[in-house]
């Protein structure tokens, strides 16, 4: 096993598209699978609004998210970490900005996600898409 580099760490955020979301649930390690989008200074992800992740976050917004590839009999793997607070996005031109990001890293059209975007912003409890910023990575590989 060896330590990552940096550049190894953000190249696999750039070349990966789906993340484990860790959080904390009445005490507790929750964690949840979703797609990604990245431009290289934050990571941006989200949860079911109203979800248990989203009414965790809203009361400690500390998470990791874990990005992990492995082949099925496990001879190589690599893992990358990212910890950080959750910043929700509220402001309608960001988080239609975060949908398309989405959809072009999944390799759909721009407008794929956007009726998701109208949801989000409407969502009673206030926006379920955040941002994390990319300044405290860490990541191993087998070889």
């Amino acid at each position: 096993m060896r330590k990552l580099t940096e550049k190894e760490i953000r190249d696999f955020i750039n070349e990966w598209t789906w993340c484990t979301l860790v959080g904390v649930n009445e005490g507790l390690p929750y964690a949840v699978e979703v797609t990604y989008a990245t431009d290289g200074e934050y990571i941006y992800a989200g949860s079911r609004p109203g979800g248990v992740m989203f009414n965790s976050f809203k009361k400690n917004n500390n998470i990791m998210i874990k990005i992990c590839d492995a082949d099925k009999a496990y001879p190589t793997w690599k893992a990358a970490a990212i910890k950080g607070k959750v910043e929700y996005l509220t402001e309608r031109e960001e988080v239609f900005k975060v949908m398309r990001m989405v959809a072009k890293v999944r390799g759909l059209k721009e407008d794929h996600f956007y009726r998701v975007a109208e949801y989000i912003l409407k969502y009673p409890g206030g926006s379920s898409l955040f941002k994390v910023k990319l300044d405290n990575l860490s990541g191993v590989a087998s070889h």
